[in-house]
């Protein structure tokens, strides 16, 4: 890997001396620009135990039971030496739910802030750390002191009326099949507590043309759709937010706060509304072929006579809906395929074998942790990475 000093003198010797200038200045304008945003952002921001404290003190907080610690324990050979960074034993933090009077709403997956002009946290992906890194997503293009100015938009939604319990599930990821499924629906978990509770159901705010599989799945968890409002990204007045604890998965944070509770609580509820009907016994690769985000393999017609001759059924799970999705993998034996979003509806298997494959320069952890996490076995097959993050599958090894 090249470090910046030898970057630097690389800029300098191939461009010259004026885009050299131009990159430095915007080094350090940005990196400035990073300080700033997070100084300003610490001084206005309301913690997750701030956020308790206060709602605990109005009775606006439910919670749930306490969940075990997780400890991830696969035998070495079934998963890469280079995920054992992630490996330490989490300890999920208590789930709650409360709700905030007198907020707004603002930016494009829908921060919220309070009377007092504070910014949740809990809508902002939990830690300043990643709203700095991922402004543009949480801000858009505005600054982070216009967000906080900002006043609210002169046309209220008309759906979000002064009266309006709203609850935000509007994911800041530009595309985001598996956080969706970890991280948004398992929230529906509390927000259903809370409804029992208060008798109260919210408006559910979601992406604005959002992709197919949100108003399904909600749908499937018995979201009517007259719930549903699109955000528009401008800043809204809400009478009374719910918000949840939010978890994080980041390779770069090293942090993947999982809910092993809240996953077979969706699973169970999903498959519950689908009833499948599938068969047991198949064996399924899910296919990255037609993904727009690379790691498809390159010899894909070597691997696919190899994997057929021992049963398996080739998927592409972007073409199904998401009923056909869990109907397949409920009553898999096993599921193989590419590092990947598709690998998440394993959630929705009985007991079924998962095998990844990975490009050798993508090596993360998501799909070990999940199936160890839901008692699945685990194995993997490192490949050759070609064309960035593409994968040459070496067919002998796969089918040892």
């Amino acid at each position: 890997m090249t470090n910046k000093p030898e970057k630097a003198v690389n800029i300098l010797k191939e461009d010259g001396v004026w885009k050299f200038t131009a990159q430095t200045f915007s080094y350090f304008r940005n990196m400035f620009g990073d300080r700033l945003s997070q100084a300003y952002i610490q001084n206005n921001v309301l913690t997750r135990e701030e956020l308790l404290s206060r709602c605990s003190k109005e009775n606006r907080v439910w919670h749930l039971d306490p969940e075990p610690l997780i400890t991830y324990d696969i035998p070495d050979n079934g998963r890469p030496p280079e995920l054992e960074q992630y490996l330490s034993s989490y300890q999920p933090d208590p789930p709650f739910i409360c709700e905030i009077p007198s907020c707004t709403l603002a930016g494009p997956s829908a921060l919220g802030f309070t009377d007092q002009n504070n910014l949740i946290l809990e809508t902002g992906g939990g830690q300043v750390d990643l709203l700095i890194n991922r402004r543009t997503d949480f801000f858009g293009e505005k600054s982070v002191r216009d967000i906080f100015s900002e006043r609210p938009s002169d046309t209220p939604h008309p759906n979000l009326s002064s009266e309006s319990h709203v609850f935000p599930l509007v994911p800041f990821y530009d595309q985001y099949y598996y956080h969706w499924n970890l991280l948004y629906l398992p929230k529906l978990r509390l927000l259903q507590h809370y409804e029992n509770q208060t008798g109260n159901r919210p408006t559910i705010l979601i992406e604005n043309e959002p992709p197919s599989f949100v108003p399904e799945t909600l749908s499937l968890l018995g979201i009517d759709s007259s719930r549903l409002v699109e955000w528009s990204g401008e800043k809204q007045n809400v009478s009374n937010l719910i918000v949840t604890n939010y978890r994080i998965h980041s390779t770069g944070m090293n942090v993947f706060e999982q809910s092993y509770d809240a996953y077979l609580w969706l699973s169970n509820e999903l498959k519950s509304a689908v009833n499948p009907k599938q068969s047991s016994g198949r064996k399924l690769y899910i296919s990255r072929q037609q993904a727009d985000r690379g790691r498809k393999v390159s010899n894909y017609a070597a691997v696919e006579e190899a994997i057929e001759s021992y049963g398996f059924e080739p998927v592409v799970m972007e073409s199904l809906s998401i009923q056909e999705q869990i109907n397949l993998v409920s009553r898999a034996d096993v599921i193989m395929g590419p590092h990947g979003a598709g690998l998440v509806n394993m959630i929705y298997a009985e007991d079924t074998t998962v095998i990844e494959l990975f490009p050798e320069n993508v090596l993360k952890p998501h799909f070990y942790m999940l199936a160890d996490l839901m008692g699945f076995e685990y194995a993997s097959l490192v490949a050759k990475s070609v064309g960035g993050n593409n994968l040459y599958v070496n067919t002998d090894e796969l089918c040892e």
